[in-house]
C-alpha cells in the first residue's frame, strides 16, 4: 500500500481530527494549499482520497493499535523502555486525559473516518464518476469507517455485554464530517453503526480488489464483529463462507508475519513494500529483538511458560531468552523480527479458531473439534496426543481452543478483547474472568479519552484503575 502525500488536502486531512473536538485546530487555514472544493474535482482526485483513508488507517494498525490493547492485558511485560511513561500508564491500567499518547491514537483513529465522511459530500459532484466507482468507493469508505468504530469502542468503552442492554456509553458516532464535539454514543448504537456499516460493504464491494477492502474482508470482519458481541449464530454463516470457499488456506508456518510463507492466509492486509514504506513499523521498532538486546517491550513470562511447558510445541521458537538464570533475565519475542514486512489484519488462524469456537458454542462438536485440530498439528508436529477426539464434549473443545487461541496470537492485539467477550457471557465456563489479577470489567481496562473531549455533553470515562 503506498504511502501517498496528498499536499493538496493538507488542510483537511492534517489538522481535522489530531485533536478530536479542538476548534482551535480546525480554524487554522495554512497558507500555500488548495482547499477541498478545488481539491476534488475528477475521479481520480476521489481515488487519492480513498487511498489516503487506507495510508492513515495503515499507520495505526501498524502495532500501535494491537500493543496498546495488549499492553493491558497478559501477553507483555511492564514497558522497559518508556520516557514518558505514557506506555506504562496504559500498562498499569490507569491511563488518563493528559496521556498523549493515548489521546493521540483517539484523534488519529478517526481521521480515516473524517476523510471517508467527507468523500460522502462530494460523490454527486464529480463529473465522470460513474455509479459503479461511487458505490465500490463508497463501500470501502464504510468498510473503513467500521473498522476504525469497531476499535474504537474496544478501547475506550467496556465491552458489549457489560450491560444487559448495552446502554453503556460507547464511542462518538462520527458518521459526518464534522468538527463539532459529538457526546457519547451507547456501545449498542456504536454496534448497530458498524453492523450497517458492513453489510453495506458486503453487499457492493468487489470480490477483486487488489490490496483494498474487498467483499470476503468485509463478510471476515462482520464475523469478528459478531463473535465479540457473543452473537454466535450471525457469526457462524459468515466464518463458514469464506473458510468452506477454499480461497484462504492455513499456511504451513506459524509465523503469519512471514509474508512469503503465510500469505495464503491473508484476508485482508496492510502491505508493505519496503523499509521506506513499513506497515509494521511499530511492531518492529518495539520488539525486535534480533538487532536490540533490550527491545521496549518484551514478552510476560506468563505467556512464556505456557508455551515452554510442553516440549512439542513449536511456537517456543517465538521466544528468546536475555541474560538466562540471573537475576536480570527477561523473554523477548522473535516474531517480529524482520526490517519490514505486510501485517495480516484478518487471517484464517484467526477465523478457524473464531470458527471452532462459535462451533462449540452452538453445540456443532465434531466440525469444531477437526477446526482445532487444524491447528493443534500445526502447532505440535508429530504429537498426535495434543490432538482432541472428534467425540470430544463441548467444554473440552472450548478449553482447548481458548488456550491455543492465546498461544497463537499472543501478541497481535486480540487477547484483552477476547478475554471481555468471554467475560461478558452468561455462563464464561470457569466463573468470571481476571486480565492480569483484574476483572474483566474494571475501569482502568477502557482507555480515557483525551482532554479535547471534555465538553459540556461528553462523559469522561471512569476513573480508578483496576486494583
Amino acid at each position: 500500500m503506498k504511502n501517498f502525500k496528498l499536499t493538496i488536502f493538507s488542510v483537511l486531512l492534517t489538522s481535522v481530527f489530531a485533536v478530536s473536538s479542538c476548534t482551535s485546530e480546525l480554524d487554522l487555514k495554512p497558507e500555500g494549499v488548495i482547499l477541498v472544493d478545488s481539491a476534488l474535482k475528477t475521479p481520480a482526485d476521489m481515488q487519492k482520497l480513498l487511498n489516503s483513508c487506507y495510508d492513515a488507517l495503515a499507520n495505526q494498525y501498524n502495532g500501535t493499535v494491537q500493543t496498546y490493547s495488549d499492553l493491558m492485558g497478559d501477553d507483555i511485560a511492564k514497558p522497559f523502555r518508556d520516557d514518558l511513561g505514557f506506555k506504562t500508564e496504559i500498562y498499569n491500567r490507569s491511563s488518563n486525559f493528559f496521556n498523549s499518547d493515548v489521546g493521540g491514537l483517539y484523534g488519529r483513529l478517526y481521521i480515516p473516518v473524517y476523510r471517508v465522511n467527507t468523500m460522502e459530500l462530494y460523490y454527486d459532484k464529480i463529473i465522470g464518476l460513474s455509479e459503479e466507482e461511487k458505490t465500490r468507493m463508497r463501500a470501502e469508505g464504510k468498510f473503513i469507517r467500521a473498522l476504525c468504530h469497531f476499535d474504537l469502542v474496544r478501547l475506550w468503552a467496556q465491552p458489549y455485554g457489560y450491560t444487559a442492554d448495552n446502554s453503556h456509553l460507547g464511542v462518538p458516532i462520527r458518521d459526518k464530517a464534522t468538527k463539532d464535539p459529538l457526546a457519547r454514543a451507547t456501545v449498542a448504537q456504536v454496534y448497530d453503526f458498524v453492523v450497517s456499516d458492513l453489510n453495506y460493504a458486503i453487499t457492493n464491494l468487489p470480490a477483486a480488489n487488489g490490496n483494498y477492502a474487498n467483499k470476503d474482508a468485509a463478510t471476515s470482519l462482520l464475523a469478528l464483529v459478531y463473535f465479540q458481541m457473543n452473537k454466535f449464530n450471525d457469526a457462524l454463516p459468515l466464518l463458514d463462507e469464506i473458510i468452506n470457499r477454499g480461497a484462504y488456506t492455513l499456511s504451513d508456518s506459524l509465523n503469519r508475519f512471514d509474508n512469503a510463507a503465510a500469505a495464503q492466509e491473508y484476508v485482508f492486509k496492510f502491505v508493505s513494500t519496503g523499509s521506506n514504506d513499513n506497515r509494521a513499523a511499530e511492531f518492529i521498532n518495539r520488539f525486535r529483538s534480533d538487532n536490540n538486546p533490550q527491545p521496549d517491550y518484551n514478552v510476560s513470562n506468563d505467556i512464556y511458560n505456557l508455551i515452554a511447558a510442553d516440549a512439542s510445541d513449536a511456537r517456543i521458537q517465538f521466544f528468546g531468552t536475555m541474560n538466562p538464570n540471573t537475576p536480570k533475565q527477561y523473554r523477548v519475542l522473535k516474531k517480529f523480527n524482520a526490517d519490514y514486512f505486510s501485517v495480516p489484519l484478518i487471517n484464517m488462524t484467526q477465523l478457524v479458531l473464531t470458527r471452532a469456537e462459535v462451533l462449540a458454542e452452538l453445540g456443532q462438536l465434531v466440525q469444531a473439534a477437526e477446526d482445532v485440530n487444524k491447528i493443534i498439528r500445526r502447532a505440535y508436529p508429530g504429537n498426535k496426543d495434543k490432538e482432541i477426539a472428534a467425540n470430544a464434549d463441548a467444554r473440552t473443545i472450548l478449553l482447548t481452543v481458548r488456550a491455543e487461541r492465546r498461544k497463537e496470537l499472543f501478541c497481535e492485539g486480540d487477547r484483552v478483547n477476547y478475554l471481555k467477550r468471554i467475560g461478558a457471557l452468561a455462563n464464561p465456563l470457569d466463573g468470571a474472568i481476571t486480565i492480569r489479577n483484574a476483572p474483566w470489567n474494571c475501569p482502568g481496562l477502557a482507555l480515557q479519552f483525551p482532554s479535547s473531549e471534555r465538553t459540556s455533553i461528553f462523559v469522561m470515562n471512569e476513573t480508578g484503575g483496576c486494583n
